[in-house]
């Protein structure tokens, strides 16, 4: 799954709500972008993490996006630039 967001800054609580937002998501995937996550996640992992970001957002003046994508249209996935590609399921040493 893709996730990106969009969380109006400007506003009281923007800020905070923002890097509420983005800990979640780096909970669950990896960071691809500023705010674009890949995740693999089982139902239960989406469900807990769906209810998690809608609750954090504002319907009114933020953005949340959610794209599934199957493992073979993910594998042929390109990139280019900045920010090496990292597999979600692979080992990750830190």
């Amino acid at each position: 799954m893709v996730v990106c967001y969009d969380v109006k800054t400007s506003e009281e609580g923007g800020q905070r709500r923002l890097r509420r937002v983005a800990d979640i998501c780096e909970s669950y995937g990896v960071r691809v972008q500023y705010s674009v996550f890949e995740c693999e996640l089982t139902d239960a992992q989406w469900v807990q993490f769906r209810e998690r970001l809608v609750r954090e957002v504002e319907e009114k003046s933020d953005s949340l996006r959610f794209y599934f994508i199957d493992k073979a249209s993910f594998s042929k996935r390109e990139h280019f630039g900045v920010r090496s590609p990292v597999d979600p399921s692979g080992l990750l040493i830190v």
